[in-house]
């Protein structure tokens, strides 16, 4: 895995876990959907990661973070 600079990172088993839960998510809303739709308490309880890390790997930019979509 690359980050932002294209420098090599290593993940630690929690960041993994929470790449994989996006990307079976991913995969499951079909290919063409180019964004998962896990919110960020999907991932708290999906995995074993807190709001900490959440918050270190987007300010790591290993993951997007987006407002999301309320219906009118």
């Amino acid at each position: 895995i690359f980050d932002h600079n294209y420098q090599f990172v290593t993940l630690s088993a929690l960041e993994f876990e929470v790449l994989q839960a996006c990307d079976r998510a991913k995969s499951a809303n079909g290919p063409q959907i180019q964004e998962s739709a896990l919110t960020v308490a999907d991932l708290l309880r999906q995995t074993s990661v807190s709001l900490h890390d959440i918050r270190q790997m987007h300010r790591n930019q290993l993951i997007l973070l987006q407002p999301s979509r309320l219906s009118p």
